[in-house]
């Protein structure tokens, strides 16, 4: 099955003025930036997560916010969880 969510690759590269079109709120960017963090890691802690995301976007996020999101995320497809590995997520396949 295909991920019928917009991408943050498929975001890349177009021009501002369709971008705005998009009904992306403030939400759907972090999953973006999330699901990114984790596609370039391939498996992360959430710990990881957390440093990772402060060093690319300087924001801190709450560890609570976070692992409710990253559940969220994994409940649409956009990441997975790690069989056997608790709180390591990894990139979404294919």
């Amino acid at each position: 099955m295909t991920n019928p969510y917009v991408t943050a690759n498929e975001l890349k590269g177009l021009p501002t003025e369709l971008i705005k079109q998009l009904n992306l709120n403030k939400s759907d960017i972090l999953d973006m930036r999330l699901a990114d963090i984790v596609g370039e890691l391939g498996q992360a802690s959430i710990d990881k997560i957390l440093v990772q995301y402060y060093l690319k976007h300087d924001e801190i996020l709450e560890r609570q916010s976070l692992m409710t999101r990253l559940y969220r995320m994994t409940m649409k497809g956009m990441i997975k969880n790690i069989p056997k590995k608790k709180g390591v997520y990894g990139a979404k396949d294919g």
